[in-house]
């Protein structure tokens, strides 16, 4: 149930993004970020659990080269 919740936000999380007001931004920010600074021009954050492991998981997936 909670997995299909966030599988379907992740695929529609853009949408979702550019379509909110600004509070439901905020919103969505905190629920996937911790630790928003801003370093210069740089935003640095952490990603909270499990939004961490599905984002090292994608960039791991990369790094495979795609089999037939």
């Amino acid at each position: 149930m909670i997995s299909e919740y966030l599988l379907k936000l992740i695929a529609n999380a853009s949408k979702i993004f550019e379509s909110s007001k600004a509070e439901e931004k905020r919103k969505l920010l905190n629920l996937v970020l911790s630790n928003l600074r801003l370093g210069g021009k740089i935003v640095r954050y952490d990603w909270l659990n499990p939004f961490d492991k599905i984002v090292n998981y994608v960039s791991y997936q990369s790094w495979f080269p795609l089999v037939d």
